[in-house]
């Protein structure tokens, strides 16, 4: 994400690998970011973002090729879900005209975009016209609408929403019948306590990281018949309080 280090991505890497079992091999992908300063810092890292998308579209491509990777799980969070979500759009795009399965030309498992720091216009463009959303074997967002990181965001770009804050009743009905129904693309909204900013909660967060690991480590679809006993809402959302997964809450007020 945005104004994050080397050290700061390396040290969140390891975290999840760890929670979630040290399974398969980490890797961290990362991109010049870690700008000082509020508004310059965070323009000149998403120029930054946009130079690392070649890079990251030749690691993922190379990455995949290795014979002895047999799945690969990707996770960004805040402004690095941007960059992920351009990269796997674009080659998704080259699969297509080459007449290949994206799913199985980049052995994607698990996508996941933790607050996502993208306009909700661009993403339904990306993730639906071009029917990216399918791409995987499971496509997770997290979002928060008390994330006040993403709200600066919104201001700065003169964004009507952006995904990251996206709350129950925010969809169209068409958007929320259609995430409803969809298949592998789920909305988890949290609602649970994280820190002050409320925008690194899909780790600092006992109930989000929990979610974290049944979704990376054992591929659980959401709601409680399948282990992840989130509350289903009906405009599409799937909810996510303090306490869970050993405590199922009533449906909210």
């Amino acid at each position: 994400g945005y104004n994050n280090t080397f050290e700061v991505g390396a040290f969140r890497a390891a975290q999840i690998w760890h929670f979630t079992g040290r399974a398969g091999v980490p890797v961290l992908f990362s991109w010049p970011a870690g700008s000082s300063g509020v508004l310059k810092g965070y323009t000149r890292d998403r120029e930054s973002g946009e130079f690392a998308n070649p890079h990251l579209k030749n690691f993922l491509r190379d990455l995949a090729s290795c014979p002895d990777v047999r799945k690969i799980h990707l996770i960004a969070h805040s402004r690095g879900t941007d960059i992920l979500a351009t990269a796997v759009r674009e080659l998704h795009l080259e699969c297509r005209g080459a007449g290949k399965r994206t799913r199985d030309e980049l052995k994607l498992g698990q996508i996941v975009l933790a607050a996502p720091d993208i306009d909700l216009d661009v993403f339904i463009e990306r993730f639906s016209a071009d029917r990216v959303g399918f791409v995987a074997e499971r496509l997770t967002v997290y979002v928060s609408p008390g994330d006040k990181a993403i709200g600066l965001s919104g201001w700065l770009f003169g964004s009507t929403r952006r995904i990251g804050q996206l709350a129950m009743g925010d969809l169209g009905s068409d958007f929320a019948v259609a995430a409803k129904k969809h298949p592998i693309m789920n909305f988890v909204d949290v609602r649970a306590q994280t820190d002050r900013r409320g925008h690194g909660y899909f780790l600092s967060s006992p109930a989000a990281l929990s979610d974290l690991i049944l979704v990376l480590r054992d591929h659980r679809a959401p709601g409680a018949a399948n282990g992840r006993p989130l509350f289903d809402d009906p405009e599409g959302f799937w909810e996510l309080r303090d306490g869970y997964p050993s405590i199922v809450h009533d449906p909210p007020p």
